[in-house]
């Protein structure tokens, strides 16, 4: 586990276990093992976040489930966590780098990826982050709705967008 100021990364699966705001409040839901499942915090997603058409590439991708070589920058802001031995045929020359960084104010997580291809053919990846927030199930916004928690379906579509803009919790959350 590399412990940051405000953040805390597992180095299994470049994994986002704790997230906290300025007043020690929790962001994320934290990681909890729910039927044989974790959840919670943030997990990255690649070399994809969904299945492929063919099945080949499981959901979410491995990412998640491989040991990442993870440093804390001196100032403890910024966590950066690299992946560069992908031993799956279809991806052979990818490396990745995961850059996890508080800014200055403490108010604003950005997280960055960086995926290099090194090798002789080209590769298609769809990575993604799967962040758990937490949030007041009684009073959640997104874009600009009220939503009930209970009857969202997570899978709607949501209109073509550089942002989605969570309001929950006393806090807004842009992505």
């Amino acid at each position: 586990m590399i412990t940051a100021r405000q953040f805390s990364v597992d180095e299994f699966g470049a994994y986002v276990t704790e997230l906290y705001d300025t007043n020690g409040h929790p962001v994320l839901f934290p990681r909890t093992l729910i039927g044989n499942k974790n959840r919670g915090g943030s997990h990255i997603c690649f070399p994809n976040f969904v299945p492929d058409a063919a099945d080949v590439r499981p959901q979410h991708g491995f990412g998640r489930t491989v040991t990442w070589r993870s440093e804390v920058s001196v100032d403890g802001r910024t966590v950066t966590c690299a992946y560069d031995e992908v031993n799956d045929e279809r991806f052979k020359g990818l490396s990745t780098k995961v850059k996890y960084e508080i800014n200055e104010t403490g108010d604003t997580f950005t997280t960055t990826l960086n995926v290099i291809n090194n090798g002789s053919r080209s590769s298609t990846i769809t990575p993604g982050f799967h962040p758990y927030f937490m949030i007041d199930a009684t009073d959640v916004v997104l874009n600009r709705k009220r939503i009930n928690v209970a009857d969202f379906d997570p899978f709607q579509s949501f209109p073509d967008t550089t942002s989605i803009v969570l309001e929950t919790a006393g806090r807004t959350v842009t992505v």
